[in-house]
């Protein structure tokens, strides 16, 4: 969760993706990211916290598709 809140708050959103699907091996649930996600916003700003969000979602819904 670390490494994606810092890859939010330094705009490195093509690496997004891979880390959300290494959280499904970490333990961390979707609203654990979301919250470490939410925090960036205070200290790195909205915009990249709302892309950051954005791609979240694209990737647990792309996850939910290949596991059902």
């Amino acid at each position: 969760m670390l490494t994606l809140a810092i890859l939010a708050a330094t705009r490195n959103f093509d690496e997004i993706p891979m880390h959300i699907r290494a959280t499904a091996r970490t333990g961390a649930s979707p609203k654990d990211v979301m919250e470490a996600l939410m925090h960036v916003a205070v200290y790195a700003g909205v915009p990249p916290t709302n892309c950051s969000i954005r791609l979240a979602k694209e990737t647990y819904a792309e996850m939910e598709t290949q596991t059902s």
